[in-house]
């Protein structure tokens, strides 16, 4: 099975996945480590050029900006982050490591955005000791769409889901772990 074919399935999942939100949920992503970086290694409803500009450092460089998906990456904690449109004009996040790689857009393409980790399937005391495969992402335009706990469960345990796919198909999707 080629590498674009896992992706493409991948891709499809998650277009599943988001059906349990009906239809208000716009996209989402799988966010997979490649060295001191998280980059999306599979999506369903996002640009090809967001694609390629979005990164989000998982370095040991205190320094550098992680990106909501890197801060969920090294806490290994779920993070539902929201957009506010400013009196400006602007678009702010209420995640304070978010990064915006599409500077001076007038239009944003969600409100809110649900970060899951993902991690390998397993008794939970040792699962919880590993680093995650990677990070489960998606985004609305209603703002309150992931706020429940109903919502947080329902994606903790499609990350699952997702970490039993990417057991099967991660050598040919990330870099090296």
């Amino acid at each position: 099975m080629t590498t674009e074919t896992r992706q493409k399935i991948l891709s499809e999942v998650l277009e599943l996945t988001a059906t349990r939100f009906h239809n208000h949920v716009d996209r989402g992503a799988i966010f997979l480590p490649e060295e001191d970086d998280l980059l999306i290694r599979a999506h369903w409803g996002i640009s090809p050029a967001s694609v390629e500009r979005t990164r989000c450092y998982i370095g040991n460089d205190a320094r550098k900006k992680r990106g909501s998906a890197g801060n969920v990456y090294l806490t290994g904690q779920q993070r539902i982050a929201h957009m506010h449109q400013t009196k400006d004009g602007h678009w702010k996040s209420d995640d304070e490591h978010f990064i915006d790689f599409s500077a001076h857009r007038l239009i944003w393409p969600y409100r809110s955005s649900a970060l899951t980790p993902i991690f390998e399937v397993g008794p939970e005391d040792v699962v919880r000791n590993l680093k995650p495969q990677g990070v489960l992402v998606f985004n609305s335009q209603h703002e309150t769409i992931f706020d429940s706990e109903e919502a947080k469960e329902y994606l903790r345990q499609a990350s699952k889901r997702f970490a039993f796919l990417l057991r099967i198909y991660s050598p040919s999707l990330s870099g090296a772990r």
